[in-house]
């Protein structure tokens, strides 16, 4: 199976389609973004020069355990069925129903559990609707 990856090169472009980049942030509305962001600088302020996105979403759902567990926010609203339409929240809410893990767990516990419960293949068991955005972003070539 081809594994995807993401590769941080060391020289420096200062190429980013500020536009574009602000369109995308534009809109907060949508939380998971500002999650990504954070997920890849945490990463690259890890020094780390290349990783999955495997390893990005597991960092997206151990940046935004807290605040969707301790706090219960929807990171983008509720469906008009009374249901959490944000698929980044849908994990969390997956991983809570499978685990035991407090809403202070640390990133260690909640990456090794995000593992040992194969979460993201039980989520696309468990949800045949997910959107294309989360599916693109959560395959997992396990």
């Amino acid at each position: 199976m081809y594994k995807q990856s993401l590769t941080i090169d060391r020289k420096y472009y200062n190429s980013l389609d500020i536009e574009g980049f602000s369109q995308m942030m534009k809109d907060p509305s949508f939380c998971y973004k500002f999650y990504w962001l954070e997920a890849i600088v945490k990463l690259i302020a890890s020094d780390v020069k290349e990783t999955t996105f495997d390893a990005i979403i597991d960092e997206m759902i151990s940046n935004a355990w807290y605040s969707v567990r301790e706090f219960h926010i929807h990171l983008s609203g509720i469906n008009n069925k009374g249901e959490v339409s944000d698929g980044l929240e849908r994990a969390i809410i997956l991983l809570t129903e499978l685990s035991d893990l407090p809403a202070h767990a640390s990133k260690v516990e909640i990456k090794n559990e995000i593992k040992m419960y194969c979460l993201w293949q039980q989520l696309q068991m468990k949800s045949h609707n997910l959107s294309a955005s989360l599916i693109i972003l959560v395959h997992r070539n396990s």
